[in-house]
Formats: C-alpha cells, sequence, structure tokens
C-alpha cells in the first residue's frame, strides 16, 4: 500500500504538470509617487519599495504583477533581481494618455498581452464629464485600458480602477460610492463583468472601493457578480499601509476574482514597505 504522506507530492505534480499549481503577487508600488511627490520622505520610501520588489525574487510566486509601476523609481539592480528570476516582463500604462505609469508584469513563463485601449469607460459622457471636472485637480489620467495577459492555460487581467479620491472627501461624493452606482468604478466593474471568456481567467488588482467601509458593502460590488470573489481572512486591509501613517480607515482595497476556475482559491495580504498599500497573494 502506498505511504499517504507520498500521496499529496504526487498531486502537487500532477497540478503542477497542468499548470495549476500558481502563485501570483500583487502589489501597487506606487511607484511614482517616489518621484517628485511629497506624500511622504521620497528617499526613504523609494529605498524601501525597491527592498520589497527584491525580496519577490526570494518567493516561490509565479508571476508578480505591479500597479502604479514606473520604471525610474526602480533601480537597476532591483530590475535585474527581478528578471533573474522572472525573466518575461512587459510594461503596460493604464492610459493611452498616461505613457509614464502603469502594470509591471513579471513571470516565470512567456506570456503574451492584449490592450483594448478606453475599454473601461466611467458611464455616459455627463457622467464622465462631471467626475473629470471634480477630480482634474488630481493631475491623474485615470485608468482606462482594459489589460489581458494570456497565459498557456489562463488569463490574467490586472486593475487599478478609478476613483476621484478628492470626490471622496466630500459628505455627497461617500454616499454615492457606498450606497450608489453612478461613480467610475461602478461603471468599470460593469464592464469587466461583462467580459466575455471561456478560459480560467484571474482577476486581481486595486479596485479602489473597499470590501467593506462603515459596515457597509458598497453597492457597486454587485457589478461583477458573474465573478467569483477570492476570499481573504476577515478584518484584514491592505491600505493604508501602517508604515504610512496616513490616518485613514484601514480598508481591503486590493483584491482578486476568479472565472471558470472550480475550486476555491483564498488569498492573502502580507507585510511590506514603501508604498502606500500592502502586497496580496493568491493560490491556485
Amino acid at each position: 500500500m502506498m505511504n499517504r504522506l507520498m500521496i499529496w507530492p504526487m498531486i502537487f505534480m500532477l497540478f503542477s504538470s497542468y499548470g495549476w499549481a500558481k502563485e501570483i503577487i500583487w502589489w501597487n508600488s506606487a511607484g511614482a509617487w517616489h518621484i517628485g511627490q511629497p506624500v511622504y520622505d521620497q528617499g526613504v520610501n523609494a529605498k524601501k519599495m525597491n527592498q520589497t520588489l527584491k525580496s519577490f525574487s526570494q518567493s516561490q510566486a509565479d508571476i508578480v504583477v505591479l500597479g502604479e509601476y514606473h520604471q525610474p523609481a526602480v533601480e537597476a539592480d532591483t530590475f535585474k533581481v527581478l528578471l533573474k528570476k522572472f525573466p518575461f516582463f512587459k510594461y503596460v500604462p493604464v492610459s493611452t494618455l498616461n505613457s509614464h505609469i502603469g502594470y509591471g508584469i513579471f513571470s516565470k513563463t512567456a506570456f503574451s498581452v492584449n490592450v483594448q485601449n478606453d475599454a473601461l469607460e466611467w458611464g455616459s459622457p455627463i457622467t464622465k464629464a462631471e467626475w473629470k471636472k471634480r477630480s482634474e485637480n488630481t493631475n491623474w489620467d485615470f485608468t482606462r485600458s482594459l489589460v489581458i495577459c494570456q497565459f498557456d492555460n489562463f488569463q490574467l487581467i490586472p486593475a487599478h480602477l478609478s476613483q476621484p479620491w478628492t470626490y471622496l472627501n466630500q459628505i455627497s461624493g461617500l454616499k454615492e460610492i457606498l450606497w450608489g452606482t453612478d461613480h467610475p468604478v461602478a461603471y468599470q466593474l460593469n464592464t469587466l463583468n461583462n467580459y466575455q471568456t471561456n478560459l480560467p481567467t484571474v482577476l486581481i488588482g486595486d479596485f479602489n472601493l473597499p470590501r467593506e467601509l462603515m459596515g457597509k458593502t458598497p453597492k457597486a460590488w454587485e457589478k461583477l457578480s458573474r465573478w467569483e470573489r477570492v476570499k481573504f481572512p476577515s478584518k484584514v486591509s491592505s491600505f493604508p499601509a501602517p508604515s504610512t501613517h496616513f490616518g485613514m480607515p484601514s480598508m481591503l482595497l486590493d483584491q482578486a476574482f476568479t472565472r471558470n476556475l472550480s475550486q476555491e482559491i483564498t488569498g492573502e495580504v502580507f507585510n511590506a514597505e514603501g508604498s502606500d498599500h500592502l502586497p496580496i497573494l493568491i493560490r491556485f
């Protein structure tokens, strides 16, 4: 009779042979914050960011996706270390109007990228114009591109959705974001919900919409009903990172969802320094 202890390694090898033993790290590394932005000590945090990026090369991750990726903030030695572990790299801007910041995608295996420009709309022309007017002083061209990374047997969609945080500071804006659906993230979630694919797909990123805030689940999450939410431990948060001392409520802004995957997937948030967000990790 086969020893029970031998069974799990064999199962792991079986899944690995079909490409199902995967680990994905998402981190909004906030690289652009380290160049010309006085939000916090640029030199110290830029160094910490690079240290964290290097530590990813010691992980078991197969894919590392970085949000707000800004190449000048990544030291040459850091980039070299990452490429040694993840030899396949692609950079994709968040929109056609904002080429200096986007997604940095590192992988152990080859992949292709399909970019659908301006696919993540904000709603009607009137709504878009109004939200743009309310957020124009942020100097940020909000995310518009839908990015689809095609691997051998699954798809990965990084997401950094658009929310004008200047409007969030107004009571009416907070009410709309929590209990309404007439705001940019709700429209973008609806677009993602209507994305058609028969392949196993992972949607992961910074959704700029908390899973829960003040005991309430924002109504906009109903717009993503066709996706399965990756379960994270209760009361865990990814923003703000403890090291930033922003004085804001703790929220799980960074999340992951799946489609066409039969197994239940869990995620975790782990501590890191160098950004206002903490990294998340999922396994499937």
